[in-house]
C-alpha cells in the first residue's frame, strides 16, 4: 500500500488519557473511570455519565468482582439450577455428558454465571 502525503505510521495518543503507574489495571480502570466509587454508590446519574468497555467476557467478570469487592454490604448469593430436564427422552445420555460441573462453569454471553451475589447499592444491568 501507498502512503499518502501527511499520513502518519502511527496514532497519538494524549498523556491525560493513558493509565500509567499501575500494579493492577483493573483497578487501574475503575480508579479512574468511576474515582471515588465507594462512597457515591447512592447516586444513579453518577454510573449514568461514564462506563467501562471490556473486550472478553472474563474482563467484564474481573471488573464486576472488583466493583463488588468495593460495596461493603453484605452480599444475597443465588445460584441457578444445574441439571437438565428431565422430560427429554435421552435422560442418561444428558446426565452423563451435562453434569453440574459442566452446566455450573458455563460463561458466556447469553448464559447467565451460575452464581450471582446481589448487594445493596450495587448497580444492576438487565438485558
Amino acid at each position: 500500500m501507498e502512503k499518502l502525503k501527511g499520513e502518519s505510521d502511527y496514532i497519538e495518543i494524549l498523556e491525560e488519557i493513558l493509565l500509567q503507574y499501575f500494579t493492577d489495571p483493573i483497578q487501574a480502570i475503575v480508579e479512574n473511570t468511576y474515582p471515588s466509587f465507594s462512597s457515591i454508590l447512592d447516586d444513579p446519574s453518577y454510573l449514568q455519565n461514564r462506563a467501562i468497555l471490556a473486550p472478553t467476557i472474563g474482563v467484564v467478570h474481573s471488573i464486576n468482582e472488583y466493583m463488588s469487592s468495593l460495596n461493603t454490604y453484605e452480599g444475597s448469593t443465588y445460584l441457578s439450577c444445574d441439571s437438565t430436564c428431565k422430560s427429554d427422552s435421552n435422560v442418561e445420555m444428558l446426565a452423563d455428558v451435562h453434569t453440574p460441573e459442566v452446566l455450573n462453569g458455563i460463561k458466556c454471553l447469553g448464559v447467565a454465571n451460575h452464581e450471582l451475589t446481589l448487594k445493596v447499592g450495587t448497580p444492576v444491568m438487565l438485558l
